[in-house]
């Protein structure tokens, strides 16, 4: 038989203490960080330059509104008081969101329906289809604003909320490109199980 031998803190410790401790150096990744880190806050500080600019401006007083120099003598508050009591400031922002909601969702839908159709269903022409609408992608939307806008005249829907509800419902190229891939990249065994569920 042998004897079990208990081990004590004290035999243990001589051990731990000749392995040398490891010295306290900065390693090279937190220089590279701290480097990232100052590049993108002047980067955040350009982008926010436009921001404020455009709040200094909206508290300049009327009689320096042309002038040159950065910063108004004195910060006029009541700005944004006239311009609610000028305008239809409520009218105007709640037709501002009604259209930006009904096109963003339009947009959002029929783009994934799009999207699903060229990643999941077979047709012939498909991938020539797909071809025209990735080209569609290179051409600038104010190349087309002049005929769109006669197109819409010409039906009698300038004005009304019609022109969005259109634009909505065709969708956007580069979302239905996003949904193409994103569909794509889900295995049709994971569809083919949900069917059968």
């Amino acid at each position: 038989m042998t004897a079990v031998v208990p081990v004590t803190p004290a035999a243990v410790q001589p051990a731990a203490q000749s392995a040398t401790p490891r010295p306290a150096r900065r390693p090279r990744r937190s220089r590279k960080k701290l480097l990232v880190f100052t590049v993108l806050l002047v980067i955040s500080v350009l982008m926010a330059l436009p921001f404020v600019g455009l709040l200094i401006s909206s508290l300049r007083p009327a009689d320096e509104m042309s002038s040159d120099t950065w910063l108004p003598s004195v910060l006029d508050w009541h700005n944004y008081a006239d311009a609610v009591k000028t305008i239809p400031f409520w009218r105007f922002g709640r037709n501002s969101l009604i259209l930006a909601v009904v096109n963003a969702l339009l947009t959002t839908i029929s783009s994934a329906l799009v999207g699903y159709g060229f990643a999941r269903l077979r047709a012939p022409g498909k991938g020539l289809l797909f071809g025209l609408l990735i080209s569609t992608m290179m051409v600038p939307q104010i190349v087309t604003l002049i005929p769109t806008y006669l197109m819409f005249a010409q039906l009698g829907i300038v004005g009304t909320y019609w022109p969005w509800v259109l634009w909505g419902s065709a969708g956007a190229p580069y979302a239905i490109f996003l949904y193409r891939q994103f569909f794509s990249s889900f295995p049709k065994e994971l569809e083919e199980a949900a069917v059968i569920d």
